[in-house]
């Protein structure tokens, strides 16, 4: 599998996971309190997480395969 299909399935994951626990986090919201839950302060946390985890992996991915990626190429 080339550098970019693993960078784009680990944003795919990343993208999953995130968007799963905040529609998790909202309809536990809504289940608890039987009214339309405030939105932004989930939306905001989960961008910054998603950002973070993105950094990571893409992080991790290049140090993990060093002779695919673009880095080294100068």
């Amino acid at each position: 599998m080339t550098f970019k299909e693993k960078s784009a399935w680990l944003m795919l994951f990343g993208t999953l996971v995130v968007g799963l626990y905040m529609a998790y986090a909202i309809a536990q919201t809504y289940m608890e309190q039987q009214q339309v839950p405030a939105v932004l302060p989930v939306f905001s946390k989960l961008t910054v997480t998603l950002i973070l985890l993105s950094v990571i992996g893409q992080t991790a991915l290049v140090i993990a395969n060093r002779s695919q990626s673009k880095c080294n190429q100068s």
